[in-house]
């Protein structure tokens, strides 16, 4: 069974320009600062379905649009952490970045 949980806890320091998680397209990232704005919105988004939902143990006790999302999510989280491998980026290259300390904020606060 998927856990909620385990979503909330991949590791993610990034995010691009886009105005929402299903415009987000990592093959156009080349500025680090592309990928903590579209951490913000990732992690923006996952917050508010943390707030709402809680610790849900299983996937399947949430509605269907919502199990289609965070899988959405999951997918965007694993494609950012890709890209920061492909770029050979690390914390240091993302601390100057405008949003990192709000990004790095929502990891601290909600432990994710």
């Amino acid at each position: 069974m998927k856990k909620i949980i385990l979503l909330l806890t991949i590791p993610f320091i990034f995010a691009c320009g886009s105005k929402s998680i299903e415009d987000i397209d990592f093959d156009t990232m080349y500025d680090p600062c592309e990928v903590v704005n579209a951490a913000d919105i990732i992690t923006k988004r996952m917050v508010s379905l943390f707030d709402e939902y809680g610790h849900i143990e299983d996937l399947e006790d949430l509605p269907t649009n919502i199990q289609i999302e965070i899988e959405m999510i999951k997918e965007k989280m694993e494609n950012l952490e890709d890209i920061i491998d492909d770029r050979d980026w690390n914390e240091d290259d993302l601390q100057d970045c405008p949003k990192f300390d709000d990004v790095d904020k929502r990891f601290r606060k909600y432990d994710l």
